[in-house]
């Protein structure tokens, strides 16, 4: 279905350039606009078969026959000043040039976050490296960056969240299982806590499978254990999109994983809460936010660091992948995100100790 949506798009946007072409006035302009954008939305929702397809259409829409729009009625028309068709192609260039950032630039644009939580529950520093939603269907230099940008920071645990690879078919499964393997081992992740990882809900009942030959220890459901110093409590996916979850408290620092975030709403009594699966959004808008996050979590706890009640820390990555099958590949003003969370003692002042452990 998806030629239905270009060829009708394609016959509105050239209805629309000749119609706003040949009229002067800004009163002209913008039912026509609103025309064209009804009728491609229109399209989108006709040619798609969930929200995914309705946002890879749209976005085509927008950044595609939105800038052509704009870029065209401004070449074609007669009667208008030279500062509107100036703007008009300015504004078409810059639509055009953000569609073009947010699918081929800004979803590789790595950045490495780094998180600072202190507590008098800690004598010694840990680093835990997050590594969410990878969601990828490839394995490529992207994938390869991501892992040895891990490996360089020499964590002293890992954490995948969840959201490996969003693929069909058993064979291309089996392919880029393979290629992350190698991958890994090339990269050289040697952690002295441990490397963990969880389900995401993207991931299938063969998960494990991807990390089987692997040093890394796969925690299917929900569970809790000892770690330099620390305690761990991974959650299994059901469990951490449970928002009335309750999880018992901990004497020692307290880190829960998991990979939605909605746990975070229940009685979760730990010092830090991680968590994925939002992606931040994907595509954030300046003083909108995230658009959609698939999460009953507030939006502002979406993405990066909140601050809850008694002294927890929430942390939800943005992930490194983006959601596949029909969405858009875009990210906008929502890079990629690789978290180093750094748990340290206070710091040492002139009259005050490091506190001891108990």
């Amino acid at each position: 279905m998806d030629w239905v949506f270009h060829v009708g798009a394609a016959l509105a946007t050239g209805a629309a350039v000749w119609t706003a072409s040949r009229k002067p006035t800004l009163r002209w302009h913008l039912p026509v606009a609103a025309a064209l954008a009804a009728t491609i939305l229109a399209l989108a929702v006709a040619c798609s078969e969930n929200v995914f397809g309705l946002a890879g259409l749209a976005a085509l829409g927008l950044f595609v026959y939105g800038s052509a729009a704009l870029v065209a009625a401004a070449a074609l028309a007669r009667r208008w000043g030279r500062l509107r068709k100036a703007v008009y192609a300015l504004a078409g260039v810059l639509l055009g040039g953000a569609g073009l950032y947010a699918w081929l630039i800004e979803p590789t644009w790595l950045e490495v976050s780094h998180v600072e939580v202190r507590s008098a529950k800690l004598d010694r520093e840990v680093t835990i490296a997050v590594l969410a939603d990878l969601q990828t269907d490839r394995m490529g230099p992207y994938e390869r960056r991501v892992l040895i940008e891990t490996a360089r920071a020499r964590p002293d645990i890992v954490l995948f969240v969840g959201d490996y690879l969003q693929v069909a078919g058993a064979d291309v499964r089996w392919k880029l299982q393979r290629r992350f393997q190698e991958l890994y081992r090339s990269a050289g992740i040697d952690a002295p806590g441990g490397v963990y990882a969880i389900r995401g809900n993207v991931d299938g009942g063969d998960w494990a499978e991807l990390f089987a030959p692997l040093p890394v220890t796969v925690l299917p459901e929900t569970k809790s254990f000892d770690q330099l110093g620390l305690r761990l409590t991974a959650l299994s996916e059901r469990d951490s999109g449970n928002p009335r979850l309750r999880v018992p408290a901990a004497e020692a620092f307290h880190v829960v994983f998991g990979h939605r975030p909605d746990y975070a709403m229940g009685d979760v009594p730990a010092d830090v809460l991680i968590a994925g699966h939002t992606h931040g959004g994907q595509v954030r808008l300046p003083g909108i936010g995230p658009l959609l996050t698939f999460s009953r979590v507030p939006r502002p706890w979406a993405a990066g660091v909140t601050n809850l009640d008694a002294g927890r820390t929430l942390i939800v990555s943005r992930g490194l992948g983006m959601e596949r099958h029909d969405a858009p590949r875009i990210r906008f003003l929502c890079r990629p995100q690789l978290v180093l969370l750094h748990l340290k003692p206070p710091p040492i002042g002139p009259k005050q100790g490091r506190p001891s452990a108990h």
